[in-house]
Formats: C-alpha cells, structure tokens, sequence
C-alpha cells in the first residue's frame, strides 16, 4: 500500500495497482479513517467479500455496507451484508441487524427494516441501546414513503406500525391525535414504546403544533401574481382552521409583488406584533425582506437563489432544480449510471440539466449526450436524433453503402452506451416528446422527469412509461391526505388543476411554522408534509423528498410503492 499527499492535505491510503483484496480493504478503511468514504467506496466497491481471507470477512462486510449507506447506496449495502458470512458473537449480529434495518429503510421497506430491528432490540440489555433502537426504528417508520400492511407482522411490530399512522396522521390532522393515542394505548399496554418514547413523541406532538401569538402573512394579492397567492393562501387557511391548538392571529398583508412592497409590508407585521414572518411569495419580496436586519423569523416562500440567507431565514418552494437531482439519485440506485439528456434550449433547461449532471456525476455517473430543443416546438426530430447517435448510424450506412457500391436495406440503430433519458419540459411538451422518444429508438429505455408532467385531471397515454417525482398530496390514494386533496377539488374545481401544487405549498408551509419557531435545530427530524418529506438543508431550504410514480400504458399516474423502478 502507498501512502500519497493530496494537495497538502491529509495522507490518503491508494492501493497500487493490481493490490489484492485484503490490501484494498486496509487502504480503504485508511482513507475513511482519514474521512474520505467517497474514496474509501472506490477503493473497496471492486473487492468481493469472499474473496477476503476468513477470518475479515465479516467485518469487511459491514465496513462495505456502512460506506455504502454513507454514500446513499443502500441496494449497495444489503448486497454487501447479503455476502457476510453468520456473525461470531452477539455482538456483531447487534452490528448486522442495525445496518440492515437502516439500508431497508432506505429502500423504503419498512417491513424488511421492522423485522431486522425488532430482532436486534431483543438482542439489547442495557436500557439506553434499547431506547436507541426504539429511536432507530421511529425515525425510520416516520419517513417511509408507504407504512407496511398489518398483516403478517408480529405483535410488536404491529404497534410500532400503528404508533407512526397516528402520529403520521397528527401532521396531518391533529386534532385527532390525543384521541388517536389513547386508544393505542389501551390496544397496545406492554409495547417497548411505552417504556421511554413516547414521552418523546408525545413533547415533540406539543411542541410542534406551537404557534406564536402573531404571524404575519406576506403574499403579492395584487398585481401578477395574485392568482397564485390567493392559491397559497387558501392552503394556508386550510391548515390554520384544522389545527387543534388555539389558533394564534393571522395578519395579511399585500406584497404587491415588489421589494419594496414586501418590505413596507414587513414593517407593518413588525409594528403588529409579529412573531414570525411567512412569505413572500415572489423572488423580489423575498430578496426585499432579506435585507432587513431586525424582524422575526421568516419562512420565504421562494428562494434567494444562492445568496447565503441572514439568520433566522428559511426558504421553501417547489424546486424543479431539486427535483432534477432527485432523479439522478433514483437512477443511481437503480443502478443506471449514463445518461441521455434533452432540455429545452434556455436558461431553465440549462439549470435543470445542471442539477441533475452535478449529482449523477458526483456519484460515478455521466451524461453522455445532451440535446437541446426550441422552447415551444412540437417536432423533434433533430435533437433526438443527434441524442440517440441516429444520424452517426445513418452515416456509417451511407459510407458502407458508397463502398460496397450497392443499396443496402438499413434501419438506424440508436447508440446502446446509453442507459436511461432524462428529460425536463413544461407539460404541453413534455406530452409530445413522449411518443417521439419511442419512434425516434428509445422504446424500452426508462426515461424520467420532472413532477410538473403530473397535470390532475389525466390520463395522459402519450407520456406512458415515464417516471417522474410526485408530492404525496397526489400520490396519496387514501387516508387523511386525499380526503383534504378532495376537499380542495371540491371547493376549487376550475382552478384545481393549475393551483394544486400551490394549495399544497401553502399548506405545509402553515404546518412548518412551528417547527421553525420552537427548535433552535430546527427540522432535525424530517417530516411526511403533502408536498414530500421535509427536512433542512444548506442556506436553510427546506428541502423535498418526493414519492415516485409512473404513468401506466393508459396514461394513469401509478404510484410506486414497491420502489421497483
């Protein structure tokens, strides 16, 4: 093994080349110990477990599936486990169960993950492991995209499985939740929850429906965007009247959509007494309000755009940028690594494609081909040719044809480097790229996109097969949240399918105002909102992570529950 100095930094451990499995392995665990695991992972992703000696593999195991999970690799890591050898001790199994919960979890199978951890809580003795496991299974119960059926589960399970619906369900309706709880109780009297946690879920169920005596609303109702704020507020007023807390004053006030109308409207709030600040909704208010020093909290509804926000300032929106690099993440982990690329040819085309190259490139990915296309053209013709190497096919054809000096019978074959397409375009677009994808040769790629090809109101058979990001507001084909979906179908039936996005916006950004009020970390615990699973990220956004769906061959959004694809 060579020790090498990188740019004066820390020594990090490279293997020569043609290092055998052990001494990738030893290399490896140094440059993670030097906190290099993107190396590490390079450096042992190639070594087989038994290849190993003995007496290493099965620690080598767990080291490979702790990078991998690390690394957001979790099919990576029950691959790694899967090729443990049984462990030696209690001890290490203790090691086994926790990482192959973890990795199930991530996979959003909850029900694998509940079996693994169940089984390691009943391997704990000492009372603060057995809590730490308790918090290891909520945390993971609480994020899952879909909670497992009841059926098959064992009587343990089965309550953890009923603890997370009701306190999934007060997010989304709580004043239900005291109710819900008791019963659980009663059902449920000697679950190892009752020992120690649900005291902590019960002071996290209180402070999180919190509010301050005052918030001030900061929306643009006239002008432009009035459309989309009386949308956003409407979301907003559907969660403030379904509270179960004493509601606190909801001040209003008009933006106008300007800087300097968010900032006069941010002096009246201030004059009134505001606790806390939510809006505004345009990109001027919000840069407007940023620079006002003395004012309370803010949760912006829309983004600085890489400005580093002051303290107490939260961004939160629906990002089709992150979204973009949510897609780069489910192909990786579906092992889809190089990428075709078509965008419409402007700025919003280029970020999104930025997004999504930055992250898949940042894990090993490639985009091999990008291909541009006119904003608002309905032929595309030229880009997914060039995109699929059609006319590279044609020439060789044509020069094969001039050689052999005879007519050769010739269909053009796209290029098979590539493993899936992302393409990101409005929705009246994105309808006509779809059947051109597959008469242009890329029948049976899996091609991806953005949330907004999902248009309520479907179905939509010329975007068949696509995969793309989806709020659970959508998603959602029962409980709590598509009765409140409904609810606005109802109320707003011609405004429904262009403002349903933003009714959910508005919603979960009542809903966060607590969690950024009361915590000085605030969001430390994601959280299932109808607009994804919400968690803070840098330059305090507060970041979405979406469910996945597929338009089937009819054209019907299908959830994807099972994580399959």
């Amino acid at each position: 093994m060579v020790l090498a100095l990188a740019g004066g930094c820390a020594m990090r451990a490279v293997p020569p080349p043609g290092a055998s499995a052990p001494a990738r392995f030893q290399a490896a665990r140094a440059a993670d110990r030097a906190g290099k695991p993107a190396a590490a992972w390079r450096i042992l992703a190639p070594v087989k477990i038994n290849g190993l000696p003995v007496d290493i593999r099965f620690v080598a195991a767990l080291f490979k599936a702790r990078l991998a999970l690390e690394l957001d690799r979790p099919r990576a890591a029950l691959a790694a486990l899967a090729a443990a050898p049984a462990a030696a001790d209690e001890a290490g199994r203790i090691r086994y169960l926790a990482l192959e919960g973890r990795a199930q979890f991530a996979l959003d199978a909850a029900r694998a993950a509940l079996h693994a951890l169940v089984a390691r809580g009943r391997l704990l003795q000492a009372p603060d492991r057995i809590l730490a496991n308790d918090r290891l299974i909520w945390n993971g119960l609480s994020n899952v995209a879909q909670l497992p059926s009841l059926k098959g589960l064992s009587p343990e399970e089965r309550g953890w499985v009923a603890l997370a619906k009701i306190f999934r369900a007060s997010w989304e309706t709580p004043a239900e939740f005291s109710k819900s709880l008791s019963a659980w109780r009663k059902s449920y009297p000697n679950h190892p929850a009752n020992s120690g946690l649900l005291a902590e879920i019960l002071a996290a169920a209180r402070k999180r429906t919190k509010y301050p005596s005052v918030v001030a609303l900061l929306l643009p109702l006239s002008g432009p965007h009035a459309s989309q704020a009386r949308a956003v507020e409407a979301g907003i007023l559907a969660a403030y009247f379904q509270g179960g807390e004493a509601h606190p004053a909801l001040q209003v006030y008009d933006t106008e959509g300007s800087a300097s109308g968010a900032v006069a409207a941010l002096d009246k709030a201030r004059r009134a007494g505001a606790g806390f600040i939510l809006g505004p909704l345009t990109a001027p208010g919000v840069r407007g309000v940023a620079q006002v020093q003395d004012r309370p909290p803010v949760l912006a509804l829309n983004y600085l755009g890489g400005v580093l926000p002051p303290d107490r300032f939260y961004q939160f929106g629906l990002s089709p940028a992150a979204e973009s690099r949510a897609v780069a993440r489910r192909a990786l982990a579906r092992g889809l690594r190089r990428a075709a690329v078509l965008i419409p040819d402007n700025a919003w085309g280029q970020r999104m494609r930025d997004a999504f190259a930055q992250t898949l490139e940042r894990a090993g990915g490639q985009v091999l081909v990008t291909a541009r296309f006119r904003p608002g053209a309905e032929r595309f013709a030229q880009p997914l040719s060039a995109l699929f190497g059609l006319d590279a096919s044609t020439a060789r054809e044509q020069r094969l044809s001039t050689v052999l000096g005879m007519t050769l019978g010739f269909s053009p074959r796209r290029r098979q480097d590539i493993q899936f397409l992302f393409f990101a375009a409005p929705f009246a677009t994105a309808r006509l790229i779809g059947p051109q994808v597959a008469y242009y040769q890329g029948l049976g790629l899996p091609v991806y996109s953005l949330a907004n090809i999902y248009r309520p109101g479907g179905p939509h058979p010329d975007l068949a097969g696509v995969v793309f990001p989806i709020m659970p507001w959508f998603a959602a084909m029962d409980g709590p949240v598509a009765t409140l979906r409904q609810r606005f179908q109802t109320l707003f039936p011609e405004a429904w399918s262009r403002m349903a996005r933003l009714y959910a916006l508005g919603y979960d950004s009542w809903r966060l105002v607590p969690l950024l009020a009361n915590y000085p970390r605030p969001l430390a615990q994601p959280v299932r909102g109808v607009t994804g699973v919400l968690s803070l990220g840098a330059e305090r956004i507060i970041g979405r992570r979406l469910d996945w769906a597929e338009y089937d061959a009819g054209g019907n959004m299908i959830p994807l529950l099972d994580q399959r694809r």
